[in-house]
This record gives C-alpha cells, structure tokens and sequence, in this order.
C-alpha cells in the first residue's frame, strides 16, 4: 500500500512597515491555502526590525517572522 506524499511549501513575505495590509494578505492567503489540502504550507514573513509591529501581527495569524 503505498502512501500519499503532502508536497510542501513556504511563501516568502518580505514586509517593512506594513501593518495596515499583512493583516488581509495574510487572512487571504489562509483562505486560499485552506482550500489546498494536498500541500503543507509555511508562511514566513522576514522583517527588518523587531519595532516593526508587522511581526506580531504575522504571528497572531500563523505566520513565522524572520528578522
């Protein structure tokens, strides 16, 4: 019996200052990825600086921030 392999695969934000629209694009690509049970997705958001509050708000939806 052979198993089914869940292909993998990050998307790679780059955002700076943007906490007025990560919120959105991150809700949206959530949206879309749910519908996409065949693929694991990692959603990483690198940001240049701890002070910018585009971090927390891409943690508080499921994102991994890099800085």
């Amino acid at each position: 019996m052979s198993q089914k392999q869940i292909e993998k695969v990050s998307v790679v934000i780059p955002a700076r200052n943007e906490q007025d629209t990560i919120g959105s694009i991150l809700d949206r690509l959530n949206d879309t990825t749910a519908k996409l049970p065949q693929y694991k997705f990692e959603t990483v958001v690198v940001i240049d600086s701890e002070n910018d509050p585009t971090g927390g708000l891409s943690r508080s939806r499921g994102a991994r921030v890099i800085i």
